[in-house]
């Protein structure tokens, strides 16, 4: 495959889109958006300029279908987008947004912090009948590789400090570990986090 072989979602993929974006942490999204989080997705998917836009989702196609999917927005645009992808997220949650606000609330103060230059992958996933062959690799490649021309010098992700075999896989890459993050409480349980980085120079 080629460098940049993700191509970008539209607002039709909605349905693939969120059940691959959910499917990159299921536990943990479910966590924070309650037990319809992929519905949740589904919506906001549809709105551009919204951190879960599909204007800020990227598939890759084996055969002509999706086989995975990396979510992901540059500093700017974070910056930019906030105060609509909160609005967003409050019209597609409707009430549940009122039951989730704690979860929600500690979420915005502990993940996705950036700074100028940065991009930050928000979701990645491939199916499951697609892993174990690279595919989670050629993500990663092409959306490395997007974020150096959009002159972006790292990249930066948060995942979950306990699943070994995706840090392992971020670590290979050449991530490393910055800080160990606040522990997010949610009546779901408590998840450990941790905040990764690649310098992209």
């Amino acid at each position: 495959m080629s460098e940049n072989a993700l191509e970008m979602a539209a607002s039709k993929d909605a349905k693939e889109g969120a059940e691959l974006a959910v499917l990159a942490s299921p536990e943990l999204i479910a966590a924070l958006f309650g037990p319809h989080a992929e519905r949740f997705w589904e919506r906001a998917f549809k709105y551009p300029r919204c951190g879960f836009s599909y204007d800020h989702s990227w598939f890759l196609n084996v055969n002509g279908k999706p086989a995975g999917i990396a979510v992901g927005y540059d500093y700017q645009s974070q910056r930019k987008e906030g105060l609509r992808t909160f609005l967003i997220m409050i019209r597609c949650l409707k009430w549940t947004f009122f039951k989730q606000m704690s979860e929600l609330r500690q979420s915005g103060d502990i993940m996705a912090k950036t700074r100028e230059g940065d991009y930050y992958l928000s979701n990645l996933a491939v199916y499951p009948q697609y892993r174990g062959q690279g595919y989670g690799t050629v993500i990663m490649d092409s959306l490395e590789a997007m974020a150096r021309d959009m002159g972006c010098k790292r990249m930066v992700l948060d995942t979950e400090s306990k699943k070994n075999r995706t840090v392992q896989f971020y670590k290979r890459r050449g991530y490393q570990a910055e800080e160990a993050l606040p522990i997010l409480k949610t009546k779901a349980g408590d998840f450990e986090l941790c905040r990764m980085v690649k310098d992209l120079a």
